[in-house]
């Protein structure tokens, strides 16, 4: 499984495919503090100017059975798309808003993958997800790596942004003191 991007969604989606038992996960992102993360949650973390050569010698110049992209860039679906085998699967639910796309249908077809992009229905998980995260079996809360208070709310999703102080995910505290 190839995670591109290890921001919040991705380090979960990195938790995800260990808990459904892929065998062989890379994480790519261009933030170092990112990627040493995605590593303290099991994957192999790479730069984008490793991934072709540590997709190809994960899986003998196969390609990935799965490339989730989990930044909503032009460039992020391409790489997906280029590290996956023929008739593998390349999910999209990074947020997209490019007039172009990087393949055709006609590169899709010739591929024969399956290609999925949308938002998440979240309130179909819950009955799932709830006893997951309540059992505490699965380390959710070390992806926060800051917490504030809800009036620093702008100043969090600026940390965030920027990728400031190690940033990767703030909680925002409406009982917290500032």
């Amino acid at each position: 499984v190839d995670i591109l991007g290890c921001g919040p969604v991705g380090i979960l989606a990195i938790l995800a495919a260990k808990h459904k038992g892929a065998s062989k996960i890379i994480a790519v992102d261009v933030v170092p503090e990112r990627r040493a993360k995605a590593e303290q949650f099991g994957a192999a973390a790479v730069d984008i100017s490793n991934a072709a050569a540590a997709v190809a010698a994960a899986t003998a110049g196969r390609g990935a059975d799965v490339a989730l992209e989990l930044v909503g860039s032009v460039a992020a679906l391409q790489l997906g798309f280029d590290l996956l085998r023929p008739a593998g699967v390349l999910s999209s639910i990074g947020v997209h808003t490019e007039q172009q796309f990087p393949f055709t249908p006609v590169d899709a077809y010739n591929k024969n993958i399956t290609y999925r992009s949308g938002r998440c229905p979240a309130r179909h998980y819950m009955e799932k997800l709830i006893p997951l995260v309540q059992s505490k079996t699965l380390p959710f809360t070390d992806i926060i790596t800051h917490r504030m208070p809800l009036t620093h709310g702008v100043e969090a999703y600026n940390m965030f942004d920027q990728k400031a102080d190690n940033c990767i995910k703030v909680v925002l505290d409406p009982w917290q003191q500032s």
